[in-house]
């Protein structure tokens, strides 16, 4: 009989741990996902877009400017937008169109290529980072 109470008992409070581990689970990711909405970075916040050209820097324009660019190179015409914190290339004369096909970017880090135009569309912090210190 205690044998069994014992078994009882056990099996109770690896249940409870059971619903512990099940709660933390949910709780954890969600308060993770909630900070990281409310501290995390903004799109568009301090952002530039660089467009580099066949290896070369072409242009710096803040994120925030809405403007149209066109590149129009040997290798062939690029027309990249900016408009309400995105950038996105909107017409390439390349065979594929993957460039033009890749939807817009905004965070930090996000970069649009048309290899067959050599033209990198990338957003880069224009706080605290390396390049803006050494420029």
């Amino acid at each position: 009989m205690d044998y069994e109470r014992i078994i009882y008992i056990v099996n109770r409070k690896r249940n409870i741990n059971d619903i512990i581990l099940i709660i933390m689970l949910i709780v954890l990711p969600l308060a993770a996902l909630s900070l990281n909405l409310a501290f995390g970075e903004k799109p568009g916040s301090d952002s530039l877009v660089v467009i580099t050209v066949m290896g070369e820097l072409y242009d710096k324009v803040p994120l925030n400017q809405d403007t149209v660019i066109e590149i129009e190179t040997e290798l062939g015409i690029n027309r990249i937008e900016i408009k309400d914190g995105q950038v996105w290339m909107s017409y390439a004369d390349c065979p594929d169109q993957l460039c033009v096909n890749h939807k817009a970017v905004s965070l930090t880090g996000g970069q649009i290529v048309c290899l067959p135009n050599q033209v990198v569309v990338s957003v880069e912090s224009s706080i605290g980072s390396l390049d803006s210190i050494s420029e």
